[in-house]
């Protein structure tokens, strides 16, 4: 066989094998903006809630979580129609009662929602049904919680794997947020080995697809997004245009979510002194590839995706507090 063949075949191997596990990504420009018009949600008079409510998409519930109501904290809806379904989780320190509500979660048999308190460090179990029947329905608790790893933020997989955000002491006067995992029934918790070395101030929020099998990791004081696998594995490191302006006083990436086979991801670029929430969600191919920047033209608080229906719920700083994308036709 020609020797020059075997080389030329050998060469090409070694290029394509360094393409793959190629795992940093600079992007310079992220100029391709679209103006996108948001709709409104209003639910009227009857179903109050207070500014930083938080609006999550469950399995089949629209959760709203008012975290500064001084009576019932959760309030349900069908997440197809929209209509409402019940308000539940009364605050208080008494049995049953939330002292600092933490996340909800709906199980992986849909009969039940799961409610992290952390101020009572445990999780309650509401059964479904029982809620939608009796107002007064009272939880009881399913688990206890760790006092010494706190998840600030979780994700439900099953009753042993939740993804996890946990506030980590470096000193008296540093913390860092880091992802883990959790296993509910046993209280174990294993945080991610990877940290991106060049970040100084490590403040993520991350977004978990089990049907793409993939941990996305957004940093909220650096231009940068991280790509792993559901195993931590790292993929991608993707390096917008102001990784190198080494201010880690300036404010980026604010909530993200996976929808449809894109990463989507809400992205200020302003001081952390004049906290200016951002307008614009960042899209991303799976890979780390930018596509474009959603203008929406509103302050975004937080948002989740509803792939069924393909649109994300926001949670605003605007007159109007919730609102709705429709993303047909708007990604690709």
């Amino acid at each position: 066989m020609d020797i020059r063949f075997i080389l030329y075949t050998c060469l090409l191997f070694i290029l394509f094998s360094c393409d793959d596990k190629q795992t940093d990504v600079y992007q310079t420009r992220r100029d391709n903006v679209v103006n996108v018009k948001l709709e409104k949600l209003d639910f009227g008079d009857d179903i109050l809630m207070g500014r930083g409510t938080r609006i999550y998409v469950l399995d089949d519930f629209l959760e709203f979580s008012d975290y500064s109501s001084s009576q019932k904290m959760i309030h349900l809806f069908d997440k197809n129609t929209l209509s409402y379904v019940a308000s539940i989780g009364d605050l208080g320190q008494g049995p049953g009662e939330i002292i600092s509500l933490g996340q909800v979660m709906q199980n992986d048999k849909k009969d039940k929602l799961y409610v992290s308190d952390l101020g009572h460090l445990c999780i309650y179990s509401f059964d479904i049904d029982s809620l939608k029947r009796d107002k007064d329905y009272m939880p009881y608790i399913k688990y206890h919680m760790q006092p010494e790893m706190i998840p600030t933020y979780l994700t439900y997989v099953s009753d042993t794997l939740c993804f996890a955000t946990y506030v980590q002491y470096i000193d008296n006067k540093t913390t860092r947020r880091v992802s883990g995992k959790w296993n509910m029934k046993t209280n174990e918790v294993k945080l991610m080995d990877y940290i991106q070395p060049d970040v100084k101030n490590y403040q993520t929020n991350y977004a978990y697809s089990k049907k793409h099998n993939l941990f996305v990791e957004a940093h909220g004081r650096a231009d940068l997004i991280s790509i792993f696998d559901s195993s931590f594995n790292l993929k991608h490191n993707v390096y917008g245009p102001d990784w190198d302006d080494g201010d880690d006083q300036k404010l980026n990436f604010f909530p993200t979510v996976i929808c449809n086979g894109y990463i989507i991801s809400a992205y200020s670029g302003s001081s952390y002194r004049d906290y200016m929430l951002p307008t614009k969600l960042l899209v991303f191919k799976m890979n780390g590839d930018y596509v474009k920047t959603l203008e929406t033209g509103c302050k975004i608080h937080f948002m989740s995706a509803d792939e069924d229906n393909e649109r994300l719920f926001l949670s605003l700083d605007e007159e109007f507090q919730f609102a709705y994308l429709d993303l047909k036709g708007i990604l690709n």
